[in-house]
């Protein structure tokens, strides 16, 4: 699948570009990991997440971060950027996505959550129009928007 990941000559920098069909993708990609279990690196918040992302742009913005199988890992990758803001605020700076308010998320613009079981923690999530989801023990967990911390603009 080709990438629809652009440079954008004014901020010399790569943004991520939504395809025409984007909200067919984006469906069903949500749907595809319905029943999905979790699991570190195909189904936690960040590659949940970015799973979407790359079907509505044919690219995988996890692919700056490398590759992590266990909870360790995870924990060591989320430790070295610093926290999972500081990942998600990564991501979205290194391809192109402006934080917005969260008030002016649009479907399928990445979110910051608070963590379910840990208020000191963070999980990645994606607007859904009024709720966000974010990868849950099976499937997806729904929140109402208004429970997201940030949001990050997908072109």
């Amino acid at each position: 699948m080709a990438s629809d990941l652009l440079v954008d000559e004014d901020r010399g920098q790569q943004c991520l570009r939504r395809r025409e069909d984007w909200p067919v993708r984006m469906a069903e990609a949500i749907a595809a990991a319905q029943g999905r279990k979790f699991a570190w690196e195909s189904h936690d918040c960040c590659s949940a997440v970015c799973r979407v992302i790359e079907a509505m742009t044919g690219y995988d913005p996890r692919s700056v971060l490398g590759g992590y199988k266990t909870r360790a890992d995870a924990m060591m990758l989320v430790k070295d950027f610093g926290g999972v803001a500081e990942v998600a605020a990564t991501l979205a700076a290194r391809h192109g996505c402006n934080e917005i308010p969260v008030a002016f998320a649009q479907r399928g613009d990445p979110l910051l959550l608070p963590a379910e079981d840990d208020p000191m923690t963070h999980a990645l999530g994606l607007c859904i129009g009024r709720e966000a989801i974010v990868a849950a023990q099976v499937g997806w967990r729904h929140f109402p928007l208004t429970a997201a911390l940030r949001a990050w603009r997908l072109s």
